[in-house]
């Protein structure tokens, strides 16, 4: 039981970079935009009182239809202006989840308001994701003016609860398994050929024209089942593919190629298919854990460079552990020991323990800011130069640092 308790609290409270949510919050924008803004310039043939509206009793309840229905044009207005101030903060990042619950209360109203612009399941999908991000504690640490914001009062990036990233996980890969479920519950994926039947609709349906291997399904209806019965399986699978920590990178491969052929093939909605699905679906790359430093504290020079080297780690790929504050060094790895640690920096990753020059190296893999010194650092007799070098900057870093204030 208390293993349980003890994944269950990891599950919520377990942290890791930001970047990857905080990427995802730019294509997100990007898509609402994309959405909404068209219907806002034909203001008058969409939401004014004259237009032609229609509900949609499957999202909404219907005593909000009926509420909103009764707005008056001016309440309209506002909100339209509201939604395009709040889109933009949030595309920029500018108090990004405050005006991420209001982009989102902004387009539920619009929505609910008239039905006929925006009408497609992929919205729905497209305004849970937004709703996800607006209700979940949300990081705008990284691509945004909050992260501006915070820099220039020396506030550095922080690590966060992964609960969000959890959820847009687990929202797309119930995406896919209910659509595959829709697909073969009425049995028609199963006994009938749609696929083949897309392949030989005229010109102008939602095949597109110009997808170039139409001209060849069209006559084979025997692969055009194949084809439409290997789409259903990976929808139905695709939780597997993607939450198996082996079997993800099929899982990500298969559904980035899953979204390519279907925007390149259908007449989709842009919105969803071209700007949230595939960066949702990168969500799935797992974050590395994070290396340890060890490093002497009480050691100014040593400070100063941790500094430096925390406002390069973007990705949150270090964390940092200052010797005096351990027990027995030993527990983190048998390598260690106190006169080490007070000679040279340690880094601990996978098992392994780095030391002195070894360590700076392999700490440039993992910070792609550091990635221009790579090539250098593994050059030939960069072995035998590095560590001497090194250590005689350990030597001297007392006066260095001096020399440094």
């Amino acid at each position: 039981m208390q293993t349980l308790l003890n994944r269950l609290d990891a599950f919520f409270t377990e942290e890791t970079s930001s970047v990857s949510v905080s990427l995802f919050r730019i294509p997100v924008a990007a898509a609402v935009g994309a959405q909404f803004i068209p219907t806002l310039l034909e203001f008058q043939d969409n939401y004014s009182p004259w237009a032609f509206r229609t509900k949609n009793p499957n999202y909404f309840p219907p005593g909000l239809l009926e509420l909103v229905e009764r707005s008056p044009e001016w309440l309209v207005q506002a909100v339209a202006v509201v939604f395009v101030l709040s889109w933009f903060c949030f595309l920029v990042g500018l108090f990004t989840q405050p005006s991420c619950i209001v982009m989102d209360l902004c387009c539920n109203y619009l929505y609910c308001l008239n039905f006929t612009p925006h009408g497609m399941l992929s919205l729905d999908i497209l305004l849970v994701t937004v709703f996800l991000m607006a209700v979940t504690p949300y990081p705008g640490d990284h691509f945004s003016l909050d992260a501006w914001r915070r820099a220039r009062r020396g506030l550095l990036p922080k690590r966060r609860p992964i609960f969000l990233l959890r959820l847009l996980q687990f929202q797309m890969a119930v995406t896919y398994f209910h659509t595959g479920l829709c697909k073969i519950l009425p049995g028609n994926w199963w006994s009938e050929n749609p696929y083949h039947y897309l392949m030989n609709t005229p010109a102008g349906g939602i095949v597109r024209d110009a997808f170039f291997l139409k001209d060849y399904l069209a006559p084979r209806p025997g692969l055009c089942f194949t084809i439409g019965l290997s789409v259903v399986l990976t929808e139905l699978f695709a939780p597997v593919l993607l939450y198996v920590p082996w079997l993800r990178p099929l899982g990500i491969g298969l559904a980035l190629f899953f979204q390519g052929m279907l925007f390149c093939s259908l007449h989709v909605p842009t919105t969803t298919f071209l700007f949230t699905f595939p960066f949702q679906i990168l969500l799935f790359i797992p974050v590395p854990s994070p290396g340890i430093v060890v490093y002497d504290g009480k050691c100014g020079f040593c400070r100063t460079s941790l500094a430096w080297v925390r406002a390069l780690d973007l990705f949150r790929a270090l964390r940092e552990q200052d010797l005096h504050e351990l027990e027995r060094p030993e527990d983190l790895h048998p390598s260690l020991s106190k006169e080490a640690c007070l000679t040279r920096l340690h880094y601990l990753e996978h098992g392994k323990s780095y030391a002195g020059f070894y360590a700076f190296r392999r700490m440039a893999l993992r910070l792609p800011t550091l990635y221009v010194l790579v090539p250098f650092l593994f050059l030939p007799g960069m072995g035998f130069l590095g560590p001497r070098l090194y250590d005689w900057i350990s030597r001297h870093r007392e006066r260095i640092s001096g020399a440094m204030r």
